[in-house]
């Protein structure tokens, strides 16, 4: 029954596991019968297949195109999940120690990344909350300054005013624009 399947199951894959050699005799088998499958496809797909079906046997006769096409998508995916990267890697880390240790240390150095990199997220965000506290201890004075500096410039456009005749006279340049990006000349 059923735990008699899940035995031989778990044999497979322990054998699967541990016998390279094994390996490649399933591989090079899934392969040929892979060929053979779109051998067959080839042939019911091409009109000679009344010619065959006297020589073929009733179990072969049965089989159309759609069920070697299912049957060729399940050697395919067979084959795609013994030739993964996935599993080649789990068959390293499985029979070599070498490269155990190696994929060990490779997490360790990657999890002391992560811790410094986590360390520096909460500097940045330190350095971010001080920089906006200083900035808001900073915008009273910078108004202030602002303020004064609009002040100074009409008095010395007056100035310069009342030595040119009350001439308007208009003070252009830098000033103009940094009291411009801060709310108004």
């Amino acid at each position: 029954g059923g735990s008699g399947g899940a035995a031989g199951e778990r044999a497979a894959a322990l054998r699967l596991e541990r016998d390279p050699e094994y390996r490649c005799r399933l591989l090079d088998d899934l392969q040929e019968l892979r060929a053979f499958l779109l051998q067959r496809k080839s042939e019911l797909a091409s009109s000679s297949t009344e010619l065959l079906s006297g020589v073929l046997p009733e179990a072969l006769q049965s089989v159309d195109v759609a069920a070697v096409q299912s049957m060729l998508a399940e050697v395919g995916r067979a084959l795609g999940s013994l030739q993964s990267e996935r599993l080649r890697q789990l068959l390293l880390i499985a029979s070599s120690q070498r490269y155990l240790d190696r994929l060990a240390s490779s997490l360790v150095r990657k999890a002391g990344q992560e811790a410094r990199l986590l360390s520096g997220c909460r500097e940045v965000d330190a350095r971010q909350h001080e920089a906006k506290a200083g900035l808001a201890g900073v915008a009273p004075r910078v108004s202030e300054l602002l303020g004064r500096t609009r002040s100074i410039k009409a008095h010395v456009e007056g100035v310069l005013s009342a030595m040119y005749g009350s001439r308007v006279v208009n003070v252009l340049g830098e000033i103009n624009t940094v009291l411009s990006q801060q709310g108004g000349v």
